[in-house]
């Protein structure tokens, strides 16, 4: 599948930025110095899917009764593509009037190929999502000739991972060259949302990229030799110091340290990484000197951190030297309209061969809870991949696999002799509690419903007004 691009840009060096950042991304771009231009151009708006156009783009002669530059816009090159809008501080288009006016996006000048690839990213991620008229349908993919290619690739089209693209792309325009102080960012969000994978990707974009990315979870160091792990030490400056020993932090001068979980680091390690941050020396256990080190450093934590300050467990002046850039991701139950672009991403990844999801799967991938989010779902989607027959993935080869749906697949927990035994087995009796009895009457219900319906789940699960997994989480709990 191709993407189409269209620059509108009277200013040549911003143009070629754009045009570049795109290509290298694989968009074949058109481009143009004003809207006239773009409006002359044989190949017309049915190709473009992506529009970068100038704030103060003009077009004198058509569509005079459209006040905005947008209005004027889509009457040249139609309601399809997205638009971002490349404005300045003396822009008349303001960030606000665009998205107003149906914008995707407003990037201001000057902008970067980071901030640029991240946009139009997001806008090929859109285009490559199953359609609404899709639906109903079963998701099919075929495998990626190249795995490792999409490794460091951050997936998503919803809003909440919008978001982080954005802020990802304004951090690295902060931190860019010409910016001569060692930058820290502190990415937080549940286990499993990808916090390693944000990391590499601003190692990756930033200008430490030639350098090493050095990662340390801080829950494994050990508190005696954690200073040393870090620091690194001199020969004799304890007992087993047999020799002279570089410091992780050492090893990543010039490039990246990613310390994840850092509110697991031993309490008394925090004011000395407070230092390094601070002032860029490193001092080895046993040392006289000071090393001068240049690291980016990128911390990660699933707890709040400042209920970790709160409670006295997190410096505070750590805190706000580590979060000069602060990106939270979202757990992956709030931007369920990713899970069918995760669930083709992985499936391409671990697949040698074509696959298909039936519709009834998806659903139930897209219903489940995730408490493992993404990293979750990727092995969900492994192990079915992997593992499948004939290259077909159904509702049951998933339900196998989620946690609190362990042992409740339609094939064998449910049949009709099983459920007349467990109705004879929950008759109410008057010794029990309320608590027991409400239980006992939940449990009855839900059984006699099954029964009504023969052990399919889909219906018993609809006859109640619930989700197949609201109903087997239901179900796991009145019979514990």
């Amino acid at each position: 599948m191709s993407f189409h691009a269209l620059v509108i840009e009277k200013n040549d060096s911003v143009r070629r930025i754009i045009r570049e950042a795109l290509c290298a991304d694989g968009w074949q771009v058109a481009e143009a110095c004003s809207l006239e231009t773009a409006a002359a151009m044989p190949d017309n708006h049915c190709s473009w899917t992506l529009v970068f156009c100038a704030a103060d783009a003009e077009l004198k002669e058509v569509d005079l009764s459209c006040t905005s530059l947008i209005c004027r816009l889509r009457r040249v090159v139609g309601n399809d593509p997205s638009i971002v809008i490349v404005g300045s501080d003396e822009s008349v288009v303001t960030p606000l009037d665009a998205f107003l006016n149906g914008a995707s996006d407003y990037l201001r000048k000057p902008i970067s190929k980071a901030e640029i690839a991240i946009c139009a990213r997001a806008v090929m991620q859109r285009l490559k999502a199953v359609s609404k008229e899709a639906e109903g349908h079963p998701l099919i993919i075929n495998p990626s000739s190249n795995s490792q290619s999409s490794s460091l690739e951050l997936v998503g089209a919803s809003e909440p991972i919008i978001k982080v693209f954005k802020q990802l792309a304004q951090s690295l325009e902060k931190t860019g060259n010409g910016n001569t102080r060692s930058p820290s960012f502190l990415i937080t969000g549940e286990t499993g949302t990808g916090k390693e994978l944000v990391a590499r990707l601003i190692h990756q974009h930033s200008r430490y990229r030639d350098g090493e990315f050095v990662a340390i979870n801080c829950s494994t160091l050990p508190s005696e030799l954690a200073e040393s792990e870090l620091f690194g030490h001199e020969l004799g400056a304890f007992t087993g110091a047999v020799k002279t020993k570089k410091g992780l932090w050492e090893a990543a001068n010039g490039g990246t340290i990613f310390l994840d979980e850092i509110t697991e680091a031993p309490s008394q390690l925090q004011p000395k990484l407070l230092r390094v941050l601070q002032e860029g020396l490193v001092k080895r256990v046993g040392a006289t000197h000071s090393l001068q080190v240049d690291v980016q450093v990128i911390a990660a934590s699933n707890r709040d951190l400042k209920t970790e300050i709160d409670a006295g467990r997190f410096r505070q002046d750590l805190y706000h030297r580590l979060s000069l850039y602060q990106i939270h991701l979202p757990a992956l139950r709030e931007r369920r309209e990713d899970i069918p672009l995760l669930v083709a991403h992985f499936a391409r990844r671990y697949a040698n061969r074509p696959v298909q999801f039936s519709q009834e799967a998806l659903e139930l991938l897209k219903e489940y809870s995730w408490p493992g989010n993404v990293r979750e779902l990727e092995n969900v989607v492994r192990a079915a991949v992997t593992q499948s027959i004939d290259g077909r993935v159904f509702e049951t080869d998933i339900l196998s696999r989620l946690s609190y749906m362990e042992g409740y697949s339609q094939q064998n927990a449910f049949s009709c002799d099983d459920l007349e035994d467990n109705l004879k087995k929950t008759a109410l009796d008057e010794d029990f509690s309320l608590e027991k009895q409400v239980r006992g009457v939940k449990l009855r219900i839900v059984q006699e419903t099954l029964m009504r319906h023969k052990g399919n789940v889909t219906r018993a699960a609809t006859a109640l007004g619930m989700t197949r997994p609201t109903f087997y989480k239901l179900l796991k709990e009145l019979k514990s």
